[in-house]
């Protein structure tokens, strides 16, 4: 993203360089491999579930989506 709004300077008109440089995202980042599908959304499925307990949020589930992207 950093490479397509350089400088701030951004237009709708750029809008598809912007998502083409998002999907071809693939690196290791701080929290693992990050990348993303032909829908945008991340490849990393993993979600957890949190409540909050004593004021904390405290971790409940932790589960990873198997399969593609829902239909919409």
């Amino acid at each position: 993203m950093a490479k397509v709004v350089s400088g701030g300077d951004f237009t709708n008109s750029r809008r598809q360089e912007l998502i083409d440089a998002v999907q071809r995202t693939n690196l290791e980042g701080a929290t693992g491999h990050v990348s993303f599908d032909r829908f945008g959304d991340t490849t990393d499925k993993v979600l957890t579930v949190y409540a909050v307990q004593g004021g904390e949020f405290v971790p409940v589930e932790t589960g990873t989506l198997e399969g593609g992207a829902p239909a919409h």
